[in-house]
């Protein structure tokens, strides 16, 4: 799925619209923009059971939602490359789930040039 456009939909999460969804891969859906959902990190989110969750390539902005680290006990693989977010570093946020591999690469528009960041996190440890 490459044509995606819009904001990822809070409705995603209403209980029993995904009830076994354990992947999602949105990568390279670059006209998806705005805030990663808090809701899809709730207690009673259809997407408490994802195991891995891809959206690389993307134009998200905002911060990961502290919720996502506390109700998506399942998530180990997290792939946030190339999109536009902020705010407390993976590791303060999913460092409780000892996620076994999350990368993220920040890129921050400064004047007229654009900065990659990368972070690697494995398991709680820092390798980047």
């Amino acid at each position: 799925m490459h044509d995606l456009q819009g904001t990822l939909p809070n409705s995603w999460a209403d209980n029993g619209a995904f009830p076994a969804l354990r992947a999602l891969y949105l990568n390279r859906n670059w006209r998806l923009s705005g805030p990663l959902p808090a809701n899809w990190g709730s207690k009673t989110s259809s997407l408490n059971k994802l195991e891995v969750l891809a959206l690389q390539g993307c134009n998200l902005t905002g911060t990961l939602p502290v919720s996502w680290s506390s109700n998506m006990p399942l998530l180990s693989v997290l792939d946030l490359n190339y999109n536009y977010l902020s705010g407390e570093p993976l590791c303060s946020v999913f460092l409780p789930l000892q996620l076994c591999s999350v990368a993220m690469r920040l890129i921050i528009a400064q004047t007229s040039a654009a900065h990659c960041h990368q972070a690697h996190i494995r398991c709680g440890v820092s390798n980047g």
